[in-house]
């Protein structure tokens, strides 16, 4: 009996631990993700444009109606309220796909992190906390999650700080590098 009782406790371990863990996802915290996220919006998938590949760099675009704007630290992008925006996502895949595929339907509402690793290369497919349901706002708010790196000015005012693509990504990059960095150097 105490035999079928530890067999029986292990496959259901097994099963709930195989349902966790069918990616490999690092956990993060929404308001620390965001700080690598150079835009936060809120709004609904309104349609999806799906390439079906099995290429592992394919990709599926969203178009993201944007409700309300957060954060954009990007000068070159002018977002909208009430138009839509393009970010990636994982691709339907022909034969089958990966445990790392993010994607959406389209008619998904939520807020969006939207993180750029590439020059015009926005996507929502690079951690699952990039989806936030609208019920959370109060709370990412509350956290910082909506918060836009200030300035000083040479009068001594402060200022949004904004940045092109290429420095946004030269920004992220470095802050990733001193962060490894450090990490090494701890060990």
């Amino acid at each position: 009996m105490k035999y079928k009782f530890t067999l029986c406790f292990i496959l259901i371990s097994v099963l709930i631990a195989g349902i966790q863990a069918l990616a490999c996802w690092i956990a993060v915290a929404p308001e620390v993700y965001a700080q690598d996220c150079p835009i936060i919006i809120s709004g609904k998938i309104i349609k999806t444009d799906e390439t079906i590949s099995d290429a592992l760099d394919g990709y599926d675009m969203a178009y993201i109606k944007v409700r309300k704007i957060f954060k954009n630290t990007l000068k070159e992008i002018e977002l909208q309220e009430g138009k839509s925006f393009a970010v990636r996502m994982a691709p339907i895949r022909k034969n089958s796909g990966v445990s790392t595929d993010i994607r959406y339907a389209a008619g998904k509402d939520g807020i969006w992190l939207i993180s750029m690793y590439e020059k015009e290369r926005f996507s929502i497919a690079s951690h699952p906390v990039q989806y936030q349901p609208l019920n959370n706002e109060k709370e990412l708010n509350r956290k910082g999650a909506f918060i836009i790196e200030q300035v000083t000015l040479e009068d001594g005012n402060k200022t949004t700080r904004l940045f092109t693509m290429d420095e946004w990504i030269t920004h992220v990059k470095t802050k990733w590098e001193k962060s490894r960095k450090a990490k090494n150097q701890n060990r």
